[in-house]
């Protein structure tokens, strides 16, 4: 990226007075299960996104991404969701929460740069919501832990946006560092950092580039029922989380249902279990098993789960055709997503092959990096 402070002054006339940057987060087991319980086994990328802020002596907030060369403004009076406001309107809706909270509502300057591909399931949003979220938390000097600062953002984004993001990509862009992967449990509410020697072991992200459209016909159409069923399922049997249930017994109390919702519900279930025979895996330096693990878990995503398309499975297919890749899976909540492949460095020709043939079969031109467990969030510069 340029360096962003010169970006900043160039399209304000000044240096910023604090830097933030936060990475991009890559899933590896439990992203569908956080919802209900499940923990979430991530860890932080390479890929960042910067947020460089100024304060003005005015109510103007203006709103400059290099990376997207597009520029918004409004006033902090006229806070509000506005459609053609796009990408702003995740920050604009944490400043408006933040202000609701106590802080000084000031006039900004804010300059975003980020590489973090957007729509390919790495968090590019909740990074740029976090670097933003850190920065004005740092520059007003307001008290507010880093549970608080989560639950700003995702206020913000639920009002204006009526989505809301994982706690888990959060959680992780705080407490990420390299060598370490970060498990969020939502049920137990606590994050752990888990080192992980991967000796000459690497993940490789790659996108399959197939058009939005193309992908929203191929995943599965029971997700915006599946939250409102479950509620009134859990209701029904006196249970707090399909966790309560033993695995045999929740497979006998699901027998009546639609196929669809039994599925995702065995998914979250045994995907809890992947989780923990994952991080058993990572602790003995078996990297066999922890990949065996990845694959089992995609291939509930495709079937359970309904997340993934003919053009996912056949790269993630492509593990068991090399010795020394270890397994993938797909990342991604829906609709967008990549594959993350877990291998040897020095097999790393030999799989790119694959993916020319992919190229040949499909006619999507895939994109591969190489990825490691880094840095998160952190400021990288204060006047």
């Amino acid at each position: 990226m340029t360096d962003i402070r010169e970006l900043h002054k160039e399209e304000y006339g000044s240096f910023p007075e604090i830097v933030v940057t936060a990475p991009a987060v890559v899933s590896l087991l439990g992203e569908h299960t956080e919802d209900y319980g499940g923990p979430v086994v991530q860890y932080a990328s390479h890929l960042r996104c910067a947020v460089a802020v100024s304060r003005r002596r005015d109510s103007s907030l203006r709103f400059f991404s290099a990376s997207l060369n597009e520029r918004k403004k409004t006033s902090v009076p006229n806070l509000k969701y506005r459609k053609e406001d796009r990408w702003s309107n995740y920050l604009k809706g944490f400043y408006s929460v933040f202000i609701e909270k106590g802080a000084p509502a000031c006039g900004l300057e804010v300059t975003i740069d980020s590489d973090i591909p957007m729509k390919v399931g790495l968090a590019s949003s909740s990074a740029m919501q976090m670097a933003f979220a850190f920065a004005i938390r740092e520059l007003v000097g307001i008290s507010c832990s880093d549970e608080e600062l989560v639950s700003y953002i995702r206020m913000g984004q639920e009002e204006f946006l009526e989505t809301v993001p994982r706690r888990a990509d959060f959680f992780t862009m705080l407490n990420a560092s390299p060598g370490n992967l970060v498990v969020t449990d939502s049920r137990k509410d606590a994050v752990s950092v888990v080192p992980f020697d991967m000796q000459d072991k690497v993940f490789l992200v790659v996108d399959v580039n197939v058009p939005e459209h193309i992908l929203s016909e191929e995943y599965g159409d029971f997700d915006d029922e599946f939250p409102g069923f479950l509620k009134n399922f859990l209701k029904e049997k006196d249970k707090r989380s399909l966790l309560d249930f033993p695995v045999l017994g929740l497979k006998t109390a699901l027998g009546s249902i639609p196929e669809g919702m039994r599925k995702k519900c065995i998914h979250i279930l045994e995907e809890v279990t992947r989780v923990n025979e994952a991080l058993q895996a990572v602790e003995r330096g078996d990297f066999s098993v922890f990949g065996r693990i990845l694959s089992r878990s995609h291939e509930s995503l495709r079937d359970n789960f309904e997340v993934s398309s003919p053009e996912f499975d056949w790269i993630a297919k492509r593990c068991y055709e090399i010795s020394n890749v270890y397994g993938s899976r797909i990342v991604g909540t829906g609709f967008s997503g990549s594959i993350v492949a877990f291998m040897d460095r020095a097999v790393i020709p030999e799989y790119k092959e694959k993916l020319d043939e992919y190229e040949r079969i499909f006619g999507f031109v895939p994109s591969y990096m190489v990825s490691l467990p880094s840095d998160g969030v952190e400021v990288v510069s204060r006047l």
